[in-house]
């Protein structure tokens, strides 16, 4: 196995013959890419993963539109053994000791979904396919949990009659969870700081933004309770992006207006949590 660095997955083929005389699906490509995990069934639009779930043990798989060559993915046929260090996935740092497994399931150029399919998965106690030969449902739990990272994989298989395809995917596991804080202040008053918990993937900075602000409480007659606040009446954020920031609150509040409250956003990827900020005469 070879190891270098980036679950954004892109698939694509490159320069293959046709196994069939009318191959199904037309050029040999990837139709669709997927990551099975525990409480995770992801398929990627576009073979794109950005999930904020992480995986008790999860299996990646690439599926064609054509037949395969099993030689160009297992050493030795159901045995998931890698086949001449095909297979190159950066991101593994952080996994324990194991190896990556390749599988070839293959299917017939008829049905519902003709062509072969590649499994993916780590594991440091199990080099045998992680299922029957009969390619029964696959079972994450046969692989290893995969920790909070970036995980890419590129490799060029052979189609089945001649010509390669290219698996080149992307998989951004186990994204941080981020909880601002809800806060009061006053006009000029106190700042309040806002800060991302359970953060649980490195190298994936937070952005905070406020997203609305809407007039809470006010006397009078020109506004009233619900009203959008201009841009320039909500306050300050400083901080932002990073892993903490500082909502700073603006110096008056409008007329008539007596409090206002404050949407701010933080996101960290796909995961987003907004809490309100209430700043209000005292």
């Amino acid at each position: 196995m070879k190891k270098t660095t980036a679950l954004t997955i892109i698939a694509l083929a490159v320069s293959a013959c046709d196994p069939y005389a009318d191959p199904p699906g037309g050029t040999p490509s990837i139709t669709y890419v997927t990551l099975l995990g525990a409480g995770l069934d992801e398929l990627g639009p576009d073979f794109t993963f950005d999930t904020d779930a992480r995986s008790g043990g999860a299996i990646l798989i690439v599926k064609a539109n054509v037949l395969l060559a099993g030689a160009s993915i297992e050493a030795v046929p159901q045995t998931c053994a890698e086949a001449n260090n095909w297979l190159t996935v950066t991101g593994d740092a952080g996994l324990a000791a194991g190896s990556w497994y390749t599988c070839y399931y293959p299917s017939t150029a008829t049905g519902s979904e003709p062509g072969g399919a590649v499994w993916i998965y780590h594991t440091a106690t199990q080099a045998v396919p992680p299922t029957d030969p009969l390619y029964a449902t696959p079972d994450p739990a046969d692989g290893d949990a995969l920790d909070a990272s970036d995980f890419v994989f590129n490799g060029t298989v052979q189609v089945d009659g001649g010509g390669d395809l290219l698996i080149a995917t992307t998989a951004s596991v186990g994204l941080v969870t981020v909880t601002p804080a809800t806060g009061t202040t006053t006009p000029g008053g106190a700042t309040v700081p806002l800060a991302a918990a359970a953060v649980n993937r490195t190298g994936a900075a937070t952005t905070w933004e406020i997203v609305d602000a809407v007039v809470s409480a006010h006397t009078g007659t020109t506004v009233n309770d619900g009203d959008t606040v201009p841009a320039a009446g909500r306050g300050t954020l400083a901080g932002s992006p990073g892993a903490a920031a500082t909502y700073t609150p603006p110096a008056t509040l409008g007329t008539d207006i007596t409090a206002i409250d404050v949407t701010v956003r933080a996101t960290n990827r796909v995961a987003a949590h907004e809490s309100v900020i209430t700043v209000a005469i005292p």
